[in-house]
């Protein structure tokens, strides 16, 4: 029974993270005009960007389901959706964390290469890099083969900025 109920709420969750991804990935905010959970159901009301988006990636199926229990739980809260933003944040910071781990070798070079390889994997371009933050070891930090003067080499307008964690 317990499997089932996390299976269910998994299916409940999907469109809902979708949309905010969706939303991240285009550059479009999740609160519209009106995000009033209450109101989402109705067709005649201009509803915000995440909400419009949950609706069209699930349709109607999910709305019995919003009918059928209290107000309060919509999943569609701002901070809900903040906690889903955090989370995505993790994991791409994990994945990243992940390919640099796996990199051949700990030089400039190499964790430059490394960065490229990803970057370019995201399709992410990295003349659109602006800054890069960094420890102060030499295979980060170095001004001849650091790895963020390496990528300076290929994009100026990626500056290095010493991380002050």
């Amino acid at each position: 029974m317990k499997r089932q109920q996390i299976e269910e709420n998994r299916q409940i969750l999907r469109p809902i993270v979708g949309a905010i991804v969706l939303c991240g990935r285009q550059n479009i905010s999740l609160q519209g005009h009106r995000d009033d959970s209450s109101i989402y159901l109705s067709d005649d009301v201009d509803c915000g960007n995440f909400i419009c988006m949950e609706q069209y990636a699930q349709g109607r199926t999910l709305e019995e389901f919003f009918k059928s229990t209290s107000k309060n739980l919509t999943y569609k809260s701002k901070t809900i959706q903040n906690e889903i933003i955090d989370i995505c944040g993790n994991l791409n910071t994990k994945k990243i964390t992940d390919e640099i781990c796996k990199a051949r070798g700990l030089s400039g070079d190499a964790i430059a290469t490394t960065i490229k390889d990803f970057l370019h994997d995201q399709n992410l371009p990295v003349d659109n890099c602006r800054n890069q933050g960094y420890d102060g070891a030499g295979n980060m930090a170095g001004r001849l083969s650091g790895a963020a003067a390496r990528i300076q080499e290929i994009n100026k307008k990626a500056l290095y900025v010493h991380c002050n964690l």
